[in-house]
């Protein structure tokens, strides 16, 4: 019942073009989804992993980065499930912000050049070589949501998954 109420709270923000207020008094732009502090929004368009760091950019957002892989569940179960379930995207697959950079022979968060924690993201490849990879995100929305991180060609098309801060 909860989850329906938001939909159709963010159905009505939107078709009034004003910002999202969530519970705990975060206001994020319109269009974006306030997930515990932090604003998000996804693009139905795939598109490559560089043309998405631009469509967020186009937003003042960035492709969304994450402290740890638990934080991707609720995001796109709040954030971009609702969105994309009306489409053809069942469990969609989103760009985030990691990128491997040979220079620093390490998965870094491309936004602000910090490390990724391979703690949290154990199953990106340590070393995938000299070729450009990126991470995309899939949640299962099964009874038990969880999440899974992928390095794949950057060429490659996914949903961009976009962040910001409350405005």
């Amino acid at each position: 019942m909860w989850k329906m109420f938001r939909i159709v709270l963010l159905v009505i923000a939107l078709a009034q073009n004003k910002p999202l207020a969530a519970s705990q008094g975060v206001v994020c732009p319109t269009g974006f989804q306030n997930v515990h502090g932090s604003c998000y929004w996804v693009s139905l368009t795939p598109t490559t992993w560089k043309a998405a760091t631009v469509i967020c950019q186009s937003h003042n957002a960035h492709l969304a980065d994450f402290s740890t892989d638990d934080e991707i569940v609720p995001v796109m179960l709040d954030a971009v499930i609702p969105k994309s379930s009306s489409f053809k995207y069942r469990d969609p697959k989103v760009w985030i912000d990691a990128v491997y950079s040979p220079s620093k022979r390490h998965w870094i968060w491309s936004h602000d050049s910090s490390l990724v924690n391979y703690r949290y993201f154990t199953q990106l490849a340590h070393s995938p070589g000299t070729t450009e990879r990126c991470v995309f995100a899939i949640v299962n929305t099964g009874i038990h949501p969880w999440a899974h991180e992928f390095d794949v060609n950057c060429e490659n098309s996914y949903l961009p998954l976009c962040e910001t801060s409350p405005i």
